[in-house]
């Protein structure tokens, strides 16, 4: 949730979505799926936000 809460353009959120980028393909996260449609609607509340051109949202949805 805190992930949602962040804008676009404050660094941690970038930061947040590395490290779930990298405990997803490095982990066995896939054998449990601890809260996975938690994240998912995260992420997909990202990939949908308004496409203003900004850099930093451009960056997120590529993470």
């Amino acid at each position: 949730r805190q992930l949602t809460d962040l804008n676009a353009e404050d660094p941690r959120r970038r930061d947040y979505l590395e490290m779930c980028d990298l405990v997803l393909r490095h982990t066995s996260y896939s054998d449990h799926l601890h809260r996975f449609k938690d994240l998912e609607n995260c992420f997909i509340r990202i990939l949908n936000e308004e496409d203003d051109e900004d850099t930093s949202s451009k960056e997120d949805k590529r993470v």
